[in-house]
């Protein structure tokens, strides 16, 4: 991804309350245990959509998917909650966020 069009990412504020009405099942999307978007990020494959999704994540030391439920995405509040935190949180991949950029730059 080009510098610049990283440093739009990055200024760019997140909503209070997170509508993913744009993913859908068999997209990629990051996962992040307990939800910390600064710990490391696992890719992790759309397997179900509902209040929240479900994910089968691939992790780099294994050889199976880790399957979890109920994941909401990072910015939404109750991604954070201690009966939630298990599930850890999703956010969409860099690839997602620039292409959402330049579709929304050529007015598509």
């Amino acid at each position: 991804m080009p510098p610049a069009a990283e440093a739009k990412l990055e200024a760019h504020p997140r909503p209070a309350k997170f509508i993913y009405d744009s993913v859908q099942i068999g997209d990629v999307v990051l996962w992040y245990q307990e939800g910390d978007a600064h710990s490391e990020p696992y890719p992790a494959l759309v397997t179900s959509l509902g209040q929240a999704l479900g994910l089968h994540v691939i992790l780099r030391d294994s050889k199976t998917f880790r399957v979890v439920d109920g994941v909401a995405h990072i910015t939404d509040p109750s991604c954070r909650r201690a009966e939630t935190r298990e599930s850890g949180g999703w956010d969409y991949t860099p690839r997602h966020k620039y292409m959402t950029l330049v579709l929304a730059k050529i007015g598509a």
